[in-house]
């Protein structure tokens, strides 16, 4: 149990501060919040790899939970949507809404592809 808690405790801080400095890559889009949005995609698209690739619990804990856990963030994506119909700006929200959830299950859906791939090459 101290295990597991280690792992997702480790790749929490890990995801955390690799999503902070994607934040500040990204910092100058003038209010539209592509940072979150790259944020949500990619580790949709990495945590669709670790469950076709039908890892370890291990890795799946520090990975998927941890790691894609602290890099992803659903809390400041709906809040972004809020601000962004609260400034009067509702086509970027309903966009910004759009784009997400379209662009965060295909990538979703393709990690699963190629990480059930992956699997598949290792196992010949």
């Amino acid at each position: 149990m101290l295990t597991s808690f280690s792992l997702v405790a480790a790749g929490g801080a890990i995801g955390a501060v690799l999503r902070y400095f994607l934040a500040l890559a990204l910092s100058g889009w003038h209010g539209f919040p592509v940072a979150t949005l790259a944020a949500n995609i990619i580790g949709s698209f990495v945590l669709g790899c670790v469950v076709g690739r039908q890892t370890s619990k291990r890795f799946r804990l520090f990975l998927g939970t941890g790691i894609c856990g602290g890099f992803t963030t659903y809390s400041t994506f709906a809040l972004e949507i809020d601000r962004l119909f609260s400034g009067g700006q509702p086509l970027f929200a309903f966009g910004y809404l759009a784009i997400s959830l379209l662009f965060g299950t295909l990538a979703a859906y393709l990690g699963v592809i190629i990480g059930g791939r992956a699997t598949k090459v290792s196992r010949t």
